[in-house]
């Protein structure tokens, strides 16, 4: 990268994951991140045109990367980035759900003259899990189909790019050895990066952590009694916290686990299918005795009315 090249990071992972934390890390250190409400709308467009979103539990067909409306979007893509980013620098850019629809970006930003890198934010699956059940009430076989969903597709499309994976827990006890990583990793330096700005960074993360709204627990849950995609969560997790710490691998895992996640999608398919279908019958069952009652209460008005007179 030469020196008048703008240079683009994106921040990959769910909002559960704690991206939002390095982002803010990575802003206060000389490398802003991208704001822009045309950007942002239109990303969230093209997730509902391609019939996704950041916590939907099944992965995106290939063959819809190859539609008319994809290359619509990438167009317009195209279009307001060419409005909103800079022409040299370091920006950063985070964008929920993101990942689901990564191919799709790295074609758009490959018409673009930038270098692209790309990091992703590795939280255990529990803690993600424990997440989005306290935030949705979803349960936690659900939000771990969601977390392998969301790293499945990161992991694939940034495979052979220049990526890094960040353990989110290092994060909060050793911000230093991050920066440090994630600079010589990808061979630059923050420019705004000092003792200061790091002091300012951890005040505002007491604060966040003494706010009783936005506090999240990072222990991991107690609880570890197993189940299929428990499994899977758990060697996928192992596996991309060994490239973070530059641990040899089994190279295939990923598509290892991709190939056991059909079957286990088809499963949940089915659970909540029933689980759905028993949810409707219990509304049609309240329904049912509501009337009743009514029924009830209206005979026993007009008897009261018709004694009374």
């Amino acid at each position: 990268m030469t020196a008048d090249t703008l240079r683009l990071m994106l921040v990959l992972g769910l909002p559960q994951a704690g991206g939002q934390r390095l982002r803010r890390c990575l802003e206060l250190c000389g490398a802003p991140a991208i704001s822009s409400e045309p950007l942002a709308k239109l990303h969230a467009a093209s997730l509902e045109a391609a019939g996704t979103d950041g916590l939907s539990i099944r992965s995106l067909p290939a063959r819809w990367y190859g539609s008319d409306a994809a290359a619509g979007l990438q167009q317009q893509l195209l279009d307001v980035l060419q409005g909103c980013l800079p022409n040299q620098g370091l920006r950063v850019l985070q964008l929920p759900g993101q990942e689901r629809l990564l191919p799709l970006w790295k074609q758009t930003l490959a018409a673009l003259p930038i270098s692209t890198s790309f990091v992703l934010v590795l939280r255990h699956p529990l803690e993600v899990a424990e997440s989005l059940s306290r935030q949705s009430g979803c349960s936690r076989d659900r939000g771990l189909l969601i977390w392998l969903q969301s790293m499945l597709a990161m992991e694939a499309a940034t495979r052979g790019e220049e990526r890094l994976v960040l353990e989110q827990e290092r994060l909060s006890w050793d911000p230093d050895g991050v920066l440090d990583q994630l600079e010589r990793h990808f061979h630059l330096q923050l420019p705004e990066r000092s003792h200061e700005r790091l002091l300012l960074w951890e005040q505002e993360e007491q604060a966040q952590r003494h706010n009783p709204w936005s506090a999240e627990r990072s222990d991991v849950p107690q609880s570890v009694e197993g189940s299929p995609l428990l499994q899977m969560a758990l060697e996928l997790h192992q596996w991309l916290q060994a490239e973070a710490r530059g641990e040899t691998r089994q190279r295939l895992m990923p598509d290892v686990i991709c190939q056991q996640l059909a079957w286990a999608e088809a499963l949940y398919g089915r659970t909540l299918a029933e689980e759905l279908q028993q949810r409707r019958q219990a509304e049609r069952d309240l329904s049912q005795l509501n009337r009743s009652r009514l029924l009830r209460l209206r005979r026993w008005l007009r008897r009261d009315l018709s004694q009374a007179s």
